[in-house]
């Protein structure tokens, strides 16, 4: 998982588990070898030895999120017209992004300084955006959607869909939260009917 994990024991779980906690409820800076170790009940050696250093920790978290973002766009159904397949996998990620925000602007928003994933976290992103091309090619393929160049597409509707899920996140004071949900999906329709 992280640089120095390649299988989880009870205590790396411990850890990891409770940093979790931390990015959610307290956010990216609360990530330090001590107050991870401490709210985990045990020694930074702890953190060290199972992951090396914070970004190893840091690094796990990043992974966790993108895993989890993975596994629910596969559990989305390919039944019916490729535009709606389309459709509900944008949704998907949405609510996926939305329901572990902090994971999400973890994987996406560089929020944790001096961070780089790894490479075998690079690749599982890689991944991800490689299955949402084959769910964009498969309507641009079936002729429900109209696009000469398919990566670019895939690229625009990420790009939607990162843009529209940071606004939601990080809406200033005065923005209506609770009509985010429906303005996503008018923005997917509009995109989606426009290249049909």
């Amino acid at each position: 998982m992280a640089a120095l994990v390649t299988e989880m024991d009870s205590q790396a779980t411990d850890l990891l588990t409770n940093a979790s906690k931390l990015l959610h409820d307290e956010g990216p800076q609360a990530l330090t070898v001590r107050k991870i170790a401490a709210s985990a009940g045990w020694s930074t050696m702890g953190v060290y030895s199972r992951f090396g250093s914070k970004n190893g920790v840091v690094d796990a978290l990043y992974l966790e999120g993108i895993e989890r973002i993975e596994r629910d766009l596969n559990g989305v159904s390919r039944l019916g017209n490729p535009a709606a397949v389309l459709r509900q996998t944008m949704v998907t990620y949405r609510d996926t992004a939305i329901a572990h925000s902090s994971h999400y602007q973890l994987v996406f928003g560089g929020v944790v300084a001096d961070f780089t994933p790894t490479t075998a976290s690079r690749a599982v992103t890689a991944r991800v955006f490689a299955a949402f091309k084959e769910t964009v090619a498969s309507a641009v393929n079936s002729g429900e959607i109209a696009a000469t160049k398919t990566e670019d597409l895939a690229y625009s509707l990420w790009a939607l869909s990162h843009g529209l899920i940071t606004l939601e996140i990080s809406a200033p004071p005065g923005i209506k939260k609770d009509d985010f949900s429906r303005r996503y999906q008018v923005a997917i329709d509009f995109m989606i009917t426009g290249m049909a």
